[in-house]
């Protein structure tokens, strides 16, 4: 063996030459769209996630804003019926309020009265009585009331026709009297029908509402009525 001969070196293994190297040196096309489709993956699910619980917690805030004015109106109409029935209870007087076809007037009272109201289509339309007792008719005879109030098909001149000779006469005065802003006419004295003790008349287009007082008892009483009566021109 000459020992100044240079050593032979060993053939490059097929494992690590420089081609494979070359071929092997970054990651391949493969991997790289694998990691970007995760990465997109990954951002889409979070973005689902941030839009989903916004979503929620919208529709959270609604419906708690939804049940707040749902609580709020529940609390408000409440008060409103509690103050409607508290007002009820401490007024001395409920009313009487005639079909829209009779003119919707409105006529208060003692609540504790006793109370009886025909309606009709024609002729007297509305005869509501009113008294603190008892509203009676004895053989087909209406007893005298406290008050009672008609509402009659027929106009003025000629309803009052049947009183102006007893006014001649002196047996009836007739004054004037506002009643709702109303003027009327208003009669006492002695009726031809002795019941009658006071009538008071207030034209209505051409309809009379005739107010009477039949028993001198109640006439402070009468007079709150036509006090608070609310008539429609």
């Amino acid at each position: 063996m000459n020992p100044s001969a240079s050593p032979v070196s060993p053939p490059p293994s097929p494992l690590y030459s420089a081609s494979t190297f070359s071929r092997h040196s970054g990651p391949s096309p493969l991997l790289i769209t694998s990691v970007l489709f995760g990465l997109g993956t990954l951002v889409f699910g979070l973005m689902a996630m941030v839009y989903y619980n916004q979503a929620v917690n919208t529709r959270n805030s609604a419906n708690q804003r939804l049940t707040a004015a749902v609580t709020s109106a529940k609390a408000t109409q409440k008060q409103e019926d509690d103050d409607a029935y508290a007002q009820l209870a401490g007024t001395p007087f409920r009313s009487y309020i005639a079909p829209v076809a009779f003119g919707s007037f409105d006529i208060k009272f003692p609540k504790n009265w006793a109370s009886y109201v025909v309606e009709r289509a024609n002729g007297t339309q509305v005869n509501l009585q009113l008294t603190p007792d008892f509203v009676q008719n004895v053989d087909n005879v209406d007893q005298p009331n406290a008050a009672r109030i008609m509402l009659q098909a027929t106009p003025q001149d000629q309803f009052m026709n049947q009183y102006d000779q007893q006014v001649k006469q002196g047996r009836l005065k007739k004054t004037v009297i506002t009643v709702s802003g109303l003027p009327g006419y208003d009669l006492t004295g002695s009726f031809s029908e002795k019941k009658i003790v006071r009538m008071v008349i207030i034209p209505i287009r051409d309809k009379v509402i005739i107010f009477q007082n039949e028993n001198s008892k109640y006439a402070n009483d009468f007079n709150d009525i036509l006090a608070q009566s609310h008539l429609n021109p």
